[in-house]
């Protein structure tokens, strides 16, 4: 290999590896990547009710993010984060609950099933 041909071939290699590091810094998140950050972010916090059930306190904002976009991509997204032990900046008990309680949150509130009769009304029991 001459020195010409040497240099060249160190030249394409530099450049090969800056554009392909440049690419990965400027990369635009995915909506699932959105999705999961805002749900990191939300705040809000868990306290326990009358009959010990614990509500979370801000559903408001959280429809918000959740209804934002595709649903049904989101909804996959909050089924495959609900064994996310990341820490939020939501609070139970001053402590910070993992994203997978965020994320079942979300499901159980984009996703909302009551029993219906055989003619299609919500049964009353």
């Amino acid at each position: 290999m001459t020195v010409l041909s040497k240099q060249v071939f160190w030249v394409i290699a530099v450049l090969t590896l800056g554009t392909g590091l440049l690419g990965c810094m400027n990369k635009t998140p995915t909506e699932a990547e959105v999705l999961r950050n805002a749900l990191l972010s939300l705040g809000g916090q868990y306290t326990k009710d009358a009959q010990g059930k614990y509500q979370y306190s801000d559903k408001i904002k959280l429809d918000a993010v959740i209804t934002k976009g595709d649903q049904d991509k989101n909804l996959n997204s909050l089924v495959s984060c609900m064994d996310d032990a990341t820490s939020s900046q939501t609070l139970l008990e001053g402590k910070a609950v993992m994203l997978g309680v965020l994320c079942n949150q979300a499901v159980t509130q984009l996703v909302y099933y009551e029993q219906a009769d055989k003619q299609g009304d919500i049964a009353s029991d």
